[in-house]
């Protein structure tokens, strides 16, 4: 007696997927269910950010960007604003104040070395160190950031 049993390639991959799709369904049972968090209009304690780039001067700006790449440029172009505004339109630097609006993959500027080390944003978001010409494991922009806090630049996160 012959046996005519032949394994097509379509049903081994119906198969596969069909253990996938039940092995992704066990492990969504045991999932958390997790509710947003949602403030209403009004309930947000606006205070600490009034206070941060409280001024009567006219010199404010915001600046804002999601693209990595641009970085070094984005914070060359601020500390450039700053002097611009001090020297050249003779404003007191106690007065001037620069909202840093970053948002996307922009916002890993603003994170700390262990950060940078721990998730490898720099090989994530394609950026270089200079001194190991490596993908960055620290933030290479974190001098910058600090001297714009001190010149009184508001980073949002």
């Amino acid at each position: 007696m012959q046996t005519s049993f032949r394994l097509r390639r379509r049903d081994v991959l119906k198969g596969a997927i069909g253990a996938v799709a039940a092995a992704a369904g066990a492990g969504l049972t045991r999932l958390q269910s997790a509710f947003a968090h949602s403030m209403l209009p009004g309930e947000w304690d606006r205070s600490g950010y009034a206070e941060a780039i409280a001024t009567d001067s006219e010199a404010r700006a915001t600046f804002s960007s999601p693209h990595m790449k641009n970085a070094g440029t984005y914070l060359f172009q601020a500390k450039n604003w700053f002097q611009a505004m001090e020297v050249s339109y003779q404003n007191d630097p106690d007065e001037i104040r620069l909202v840093m609006a970053n948002y996307g993959p922009m916002n890993a500027i603003t994170y700390d070395d262990f950060i940078w080390n721990k998730y490898e944003i720099g090989g994530f978001l394609g950026v270089t160190d200079p001194i190991t010409h490596q993908p960055a494991k620290r933030n290479i922009y974190l001098e910058d950031i600090t001297n714009l806090q001190l010149r009184h630049a508001v980073f949002l996160v």
